[in-house]
């Protein structure tokens, strides 16, 4: 019996703490925009007044930094194709296997634009900025595109 008492205590406490967050949610959702811009606006003001730092001075001392970034970014693209690919076998998965398959077009483009950067070897033909520039175009045209082509398809 006294189990049931503390199971409905912390239910109770834990609903108590979901609404002691809505109450804090709606009570700056009332705060109009332009209090949230000034604000903002004076929190980062001061940033204006820093001097300016300059980390890379050559495009080739960049290289490294962007290949690990990229390559971050084709890493969670991975990470959708192989959820897609764990979860083919389960009913109604029309919207994954295509969201996967957006995904992998996502990774190759990322690969494509992080060995077509200017100071990389060349990647098939010469690299060249206009190269890198539709790389990456392309891939954050699939990434915004696929989710809304796949939030369209009905089950």
């Amino acid at each position: 019996m006294r189990r049931n008492v503390r199971w409905l205590s912390r239910k109770n406490n834990t609903l108590a703490q979901r609404r002691g967050l809505l109450q804090i949610v709606r009570k700056y959702a009332r705060v109009p925009p332009i209090a949230w811009m000034a604000g903002l606006t004076l929190l980062l003001a001061p940033w204006y007044w820093l001097p300016p730092v300059t980390f890379f001075v050559e495009p080739a001392d960049y290289a490294p930094l962007h290949t690990l970034l990229e390559l971050l970014a084709t890493a969670v693209a991975l990470m959708v194709i192989t959820l897609a690919w764990n979860l083919r076998t389960e009913q109604n998965n029309r919207r994954l296997a295509l969201l996967g398959a957006g995904f992998l077009a996502v990774a190759l483009t990322d690969i494509g634009h992080t060995m077509s950067y200017v100071s990389m070897p060349d990647f098939i033909t010469p690299n060249s900025t206009n190269k890198v520039i539709f790389f990456v175009m392309r891939s954050r045209s699939l990434i915004t595109r696929r989710p809304l082509r796949v939030s369209r398809i009905l089950e």
